[in-house]
């Protein structure tokens, strides 16, 4: 086997199997897709990079990019093997002196693996765009987690300015017993002006508990500036904006109709897709509002906006989750697409309700599939030109299933009074609710009271329950 025709793609796949095969827990709260643009939602190393980022064995490129599809030199086959082995031991080391009848000394190192762990940033460099959201940075304990643990963060200027680049934060991350990973949210200020990246400083320190700290515990978020340089062509075609704004279009809507994350998860990404057209760049304004959870109590409600670049169909944003000991029930929180720029519009799914799981009580697992009711409505007016139908998934919401659908004739007729629909649904971690759209036909029969059916035809990586069929009736 030649190790320098590995991509970065399939090396990190192979980094992630052999730290599950040994035993290994996986300490990824988040996809690389939420971490790299370049690294597709889905893909079949989505999961991996993001367990290998949050590790820290593998790492980026300086523009932001993962390289999914880069060869791996030795040299780096090399660092990325040893970056894993230092993860998977844990290993601190202690230095202790050894003297001899002459003058001189040596010193020796000798390893000890710390129960609690050692704490440590996930990477050296993180990256936020200058978009008025929340960075996530997240934090990684790593060889032990034995007991609860507790570290200190700050930040501090690098090139960039508190309450001018970003709003300063300082604090402490609470690991309970077992637990692996945290995070904290640093916002970032949006302004108008072309200045380049900044830097922002982040620190480690007073570690108690226990645990060690590791390395780093100083580590740099760069700061990406959103405004670009507007063209020095002078070409009077250009479709770009004189102020650098977006003009690409597009539909926009929610990856799924409602999500569920478990409390003491971190963070839940939100999937935004773009349809109909992936020309230029677009941007989509989000919201976080209040249910019965409640913002920086519950949910770091940092709500700004995500700019799709040209060809781009698929983006994520985090949502901070803040976990508590106490059993207190589930709670819910709505995200929703409140605005595009002209050229774009939102679709049918611009809001989802999101529901923290309270994990003193939740079940666990994959979950399984069922139609959200027995009996959809649907209009027969020229004005209901679709009708929604749900698939919901319960009693879990780990890791990635697919399920398959298709409609049926009962009293109405498919190419009469609507259009026969057929494909597959795909649920990522978190999510919870999926949408089937089926087009309506207009026409001068009277449908009321006629019904067509919907059943399920295949399923992935879950199981089903009832209702595993469901029909939707005329009114």
């Amino acid at each position: 086997m030649m190790f320098s025709r590995f991509s970065r793609a399939s090396l990190t796949l192979f980094l992630a199997g052999t730290a599950c095969g040994i035993g290994a827990t996986a300490v990824a709260t988040s996809l690389g897709s939420a971490v790299f643009d370049d690294v597709r939602t889905g893909s079949f190393y989505d999961a991996a990079v993001g367990e290998m980022y949050a590790a820290g064995v593998i790492h980026g490129y300086q523009d932001g990019r993962f390289g999914p599809d880069d060869y791996v030199t030795r040299g780096q086959l090399a660092v990325m093997f040893q970056r894993l082995k230092a993860d998977l031991t844990g290993n601190v080391s202690s230095s202790s002196s050894r003297s001899s009848s002459s003058s001189s000394s040596s010193s020796s190192v000798e390893t000890t693996q710390n129960p609690a762990g050692t704490i440590r940033f996930t990477t050296e460099t993180y990256t936020g765009k200058e978009n008025g959201a929340a960075a996530s940075v997240t934090v990684i304990r790593a060889g032990g987690v034995q007991g609860a643990v507790t570290v200190d963060y700050a930040t501090s200027d690098g090139t960039a300015e508190a309450n001018t680049d970003y709003e300063p934060n300082s604090g402490t991350l609470h690991f309970s017993d077992k637990q692996s990973t945290a995070a904290f949210p640093v916002k970032l200020l949006n302004n108008t002006l072309t200045d380049g990246s900044r830097t922002i400083t982040l620190t480690l320190s007073n570690v108690k508990g226990g645990a060690a700290l590791g390395t780093p515990i100083t580590a740099t978020l760069t700061i990406t500036d959103d405004e670009s340089p507007t063209s020095s062509s002078s070409s009077s075609t250009s479709s770009s904006a004189s102020d650098g704004s977006s003009t690409g279009g597009g539909t926009f809507s929610f990856g799924a109709s409602a999500y569920e994350v478990a409390e003491n998860a971190g963070q839940i990404n939100v999937t935004v897709v773009r349809t109909s057209s992936t020309s230029g760049q677009a941007t989509v304004q989000y919201s976080l509002t209040n249910g019965t959870a409640l913002a920086t109590q519950h949910f770091n409600a940092s709500g700004s906006s995500l700019t799709f670049l040209n060809g781009e169909s698929s983006k994520t944003f985090p949502v901070l989750i803040t976990d508590n000991e106490t059993i207190n029930g589930n709670k819910t929180f709505t995200v929703t697409l409140t605005s595009t720029n002209a050229g774009a519009s939102l679709g049918d799914a611009k809001s989802a309700v999101v529901t923290i799981a309270d994990d003193e009580i939740m079940a666990a697992g994959s979950g399984s599939l069922k139609f959200g009711k027995s009996t959809f409505t649907a209009g027969s007016s020229s004005s209901d030109t679709k009708v929604l139908v749900t698939v919901q998934r319960v009693g879990g919401t780990n890791g990635t299933v697919k399920v398959s659908f298709a409609t049926y004739d009962v009293t109405a007729v498919a190419g009469l009074d609507y259009t026969s629909a057929q494909g597959t649904l795909t649920f990522v971690d978190d999510e919870s609710v999926k949408t089937i759209s089926i087009p309506l036909i207009e026409s001068s029969r009277n449908k009321s009271g006629t019904k067509f059916g919907v059943r399920i035809t295949s399923l992935e990586g879950s199981t089903i329950t009832s209702p595993t069929e469901t029909t939707v009736e005329f009114d």
